[in-house]
């Protein structure tokens, strides 16, 4: 059913008050208990000064009633947009208990690497280190060896020499 300019005015301010759904949803409940009247052009057929006695008196004795309705469903109405805001403020602590638990995550996978770099650092450091030992190991080992067999050829010598001295 097409509305009334009054209608459209009243659905726009209920919809931008309560977003496009819930606006739309409102303003229809309320049309349809009776709580806004002459929104739609069926409503609006008979003229304002056409009106008959007893739907004045009717509606007279209504607007107590409607207006309690109407604050009744205000009052619902105000309770479910607290819900709704608590929701996101909800939702707003859990995105940012998210993006905290995102920022440690970062920090201790940093701080993982910076020690598991020292370790690698020191690994490489020791293994060099061993390596050396290893070759200084060798290396007298080497000597040891020669310096034996040094040993050995002076005393053949020596032996020798006594023997050639001795003839």
């Amino acid at each position: 059913m097409p509305l009334t300019e009054k209608g459209e005015k009243i659905k726009g301010a209920m919809q931008q008050n309560y977003g496009k759904e819930k606006g739309e949803a409102v303003f229809y409940a309320s049309k349809n208990k009776g709580t806004i009247k002459g929104v739609d052009k069926a409503d609006a057929e008979t003229e304002p000064g056409e009106k008959k006695q007893e739907d004045e008196e009717q509606e007279a004795q209504d607007l107590p009633t409607q207006l309690k309705d109407a604050e009744q469903q205000l009052e619902a109405l105000e309770r479910e947009q607290e819900q709704v805001d608590e929701g996101q403020e909800r939702q707003n602590a859990i995105d940012d208990t998210k993006e905290q638990i995102r920022s440690l995550r970062d920090e201790i996978r940093s701080q993982t690497r910076k020690a598991l770099g020292k370790k690698a650092d020191a690994l490489t450091e020791l293994e060099t280190k061993q390596d050396s030992d290893l070759i200084v190991k060798h290396i007298e080992d080497a000597v040891d060896g020669l310096s034996k067999r040094m040993d050995a050829f002076e005393e053949k010598e020596k032996k020798d020499y006594a023997g050639a001295v001795a003839r």
